[in-house]
C-alpha cells in the first residue's frame, strides 16, 4: 500500500472512530469532513507546520514571508 494510500486510510479511520463522539459533544455532525480532512491534513503538515517554526534552512531574515504565506495557508483551511 502506498504512503498517500495509508495517509488517506488513517485519516478517514481517526474522522470516522471520532465522529460519534464529536455529534455528542458539539450536537452536529459535519458530513463533509471526511473529504475536507483528506485535504486539510496533508496541507497542515506540507505547508503550516514548516512555516511556524524558524527551520535552520530558511533565510533569518524570511520570517514576514513566512507569516504571510502561513497565514494565507491558515486562512484557506
Amino acid at each position: 500500500m502506498h504512503a498517500a494510500a495509508r495517509g488517506a486510510a488513517a485519516t478517514l479511520a481517526a474522522t470516522i472512530g471520532t465522529r460519534p463522539f464529536a455529534a455528542w459533544w458539539f450536537q452536529a455532525v459535519a458530513p463533509s469532513s471526511p473529504l475536507a480532512n483528506l485535504f486539510a491534513v496533508p496541507a497542515t503538515g506540507f505547508a503550516l507546520a514548516p512555516l511556524a517554526g524558524p527551520p535552520p534552512w530558511r533565510p533569518p531574515r524570511s520570517d514576514a514571508l513566512a507569516a504571510t504565506l502561513g497565514t494565507a495557508v491558515a486562512r484557506a483551511l
